[in-house]
């Protein structure tokens, strides 16, 4: 049987972390976490609404009429008669839709 291999370490020590590391590192987040906050209440402040314009209405001034909008044309007489219609056949069929073997050919 072969011998089982070695697993590398995970990598973790069993050194104390230092007191003094563990203030710095919260005392740099304190700041960012202040200095996060200011941006973001500078940010959300309302600014003041501009104060809007007066309404002014404005008068629409009556013109003259120009006259008809559409021009009539005449017509040509009566419609000339239709030939009679064509006899109604059957639409042709797709050719995946024909019969292989069939009476009628297509």
């Amino acid at each position: 049987m072969a011998a089982p291999r070695k697993r590398p370490s995970t990598g973790f020590t069993a050194k104390p972390i230092e007191e003094k590391a563990i203030d710095s590192e919260q005392a740099a987040i304190d700041t960012f976490l202040e200095e996060a906050a200011a941006e973001v209440f500078e940010v959300t402040e309302p600014e003041p609404e501009p104060e809007p314009a007066p309404f002014v209405e404005e008068a629409i001034a009556p013109t003259e009429d120009p006259g008809p909008r559409f021009v009539e044309v005449a017509t040509p007489g009566p419609a000339p008669v239709a030939a009679a219609p064509p006899e109604p056949r059957a639409p042709k069929r797709h050719p995946r839709n024909i019969p292989k073997f069939s009476r009628i050919k297509q």
